[in-house]
């Protein structure tokens, strides 16, 4: 199964615990890299390569969590002007879309995670305190989290965010016949809306903890579009 189809993400393709898989693999692979020109990953370069030597492979794109968990605090932050949500998330699904609508001929959307996310000042410490290529230096001294706390939400205000996020992304799929999954069903406890405690890590992260159940489930909902 795994040979008929490649997936585009980040870090949060380990989830799956199948090192069979086919991925393009960017650490922090973005929507909003699919069309940065300065972008170190070469993200859009490397999925149209890909495509043109794999042209019978489906392509499962698994993007938008960095986007809305991470970059959306950043870009607030860098420009001290909390962005709207709504706004942030349409203009992100409409490159989005517009990116696969022009360029990729079997295309799946997978949706994102809800978050795991329990703490604000991971978010930060992943924003601007991890060496990135954002962040080259790993530390942006003159930032400090309690001076732009206030920025970041609530947890149940970002974990809608990335409800939303799906939400939307669902609709323009449906409006352009882009064939359109997620986990939530399985991965939400619909009882307290949160991950459910097998996905939960026990620490800071913004992955969920890895299992082959995750694999599975992905490939019932997709295998009858790519057999």
């Amino acid at each position: 199964m795994e040979n008929k189809f490649c997936i585009i993400g980040n870090s949060h393709i380990d989830q799956f615990n199948n090192n069979k898989l086919n991925i393009l693999y960017g650490y922090g692979a973005s929507i909003c890299g699919l069309y940065n020109i300065n972008s170190t990953l070469k993200l859009k370069d490397n999925i149209l390569n890909y495509q043109n030597l794999n042209p019978e492979k489906k392509m499962v794109f698994f993007l938008g969590q960095s986007d809305i968990e991470f970059i959306y605090y950043y870009k607030s932050i860098k420009n001290n002007n909390k962005l709207d949500i709504n706004i942030f998330i349409d203009n992100l699904i409409s490159n989005y879309i517009k990116f696969i609508v022009d360029y990729i001929k079997n295309p799946i959307v997978l949706g994102i995670n809800p978050t795991t996310i329990k703490n604000n000042e991971h978010i930060f410490n992943v924003n601007f305190r991890e060496q990135t290529s954002n962040n080259p230096s790993g530390s942006y001294l003159n930032i400090n989290y309690e001076d732009v706390k206030y920025f970041y939400d609530t947890f149940e205000v970002r974990f809608n965010n990335n409800l939303l996020f799906n939400n939307k992304l669902k609709c323009e799929c449906k409006k352009n016949n882009i064939i359109y999954v997620d986990l939530n069903d399985e991965i939400i406890d619909t009882n307290t809306m949160t991950v459910k405690e097998i996905y939960q890590p026990k620490h800071d992260d913004h992955h969920l903890v890895k299992n082959i159940n995750l694999y599975n489930i992905l490939i019932s909902k997709i295998k009858n579009f790519i057999l």
